[in-house]
């Protein structure tokens, strides 16, 4: 098993907070050749809190899971659940970054999709 983690300084963010992307996975391996199988449909999940460096032991600005964001006042105040569909994350970066013409389904989820080889 291999995980690899790095804290972002300077993350990409929306309406100021952060978020991350879910989606589910499953790797199979039968006589030896594996497989791996995501479902299309995953989900954008957001911070409640906006992003700041200042205060690194505030969870509710860094972490996203529900296990953290749900004791917040503020869960679910900007999306239900603070959660967002790729498709309204798209017209997110649709109006907020016109210029760059990111397609989340084109650019940024085929690139979810590789599974990272560790040493």
């Amino acid at each position: 098993m291999c995980i690899r983690d790095r804290y972002i300084e300077k993350p990409l963010l929306i309406n100021k907070r952060k978020f991350d992307i879910r989606m589910y996975g499953m790797l199979t391996s039968i006589n030896g050749v594996i497989k791996g199988y995501f479902y299309e449909e995953g989900y954008i999940r957001t911070s409640c809190k906006e992003y700041t460096l200042k205060n690194l032991a505030q969870k509710a600005i860094h972490l996203t899971n529900d296990a953290v964001q749900k004791k917040d006042e503020n869960y679910g105040k900007y999306e239900n659940g603070n959660k967002l569909s790729f498709t309204d994350f798209q017209k997110y970066l649709d109006a907020n970054y016109p210029a760059l013409h990111i397609d989340f389904f084109r650019d940024l989820l085929p690139q979810i999709k590789v599974i990272p080889h560790c040493p």
